[in-house]
């Protein structure tokens, strides 16, 4: 959710990270932090709701993704069946054009 948190606040301010990537993300057992931030634009230049989605891929089965991967197409939704919200947060991706990432947090604190 850190990382979430984070794209929202960007998103509300009317900025875009535009490079979430496994090496761009520092992860500790309480908390995770999105690094580099040289590419933060008032454009979402590359697909920060798709790239999210192979972060979250990337957490759950520790395989990297590679550079151009998360530009485009989501991972296989299988991975995610295991937790409903992240494969909430993947049917929302999947089915949305203007992704809000405040939608994604309001999902991911949803209660069973």
């Amino acid at each position: 959710k850190d990382v979430v948190y984070t794209l929202a606040d960007l998103q509300k301010n009317g900025l875009y990270h535009n490079d979430i990537r496994s090496w761009n993300t520092i992860v500790t057992d309480k908390s995770a932090w999105l690094i580099d931030y040289t590419l933060v634009s008032t454009s979402d230049t590359d697909n920060n709701s798709i790239a999210l989605v192979w972060l979250a891929h990337v957490l759950l089965t520790g395989e990297r993704e590679g550079p151009l991967q998360a530009k485009k197409n989501l991972p296989d939704r299988s991975i995610f069946e295991e937790s409903y919200k992240l494969l909430a947060v993947y049917d929302y991706v999947q089915k949305n054009k203007n992704i809000m990432f405040s939608d994604i947090l309001k999902i991911l604190n949803q209660k069973k």
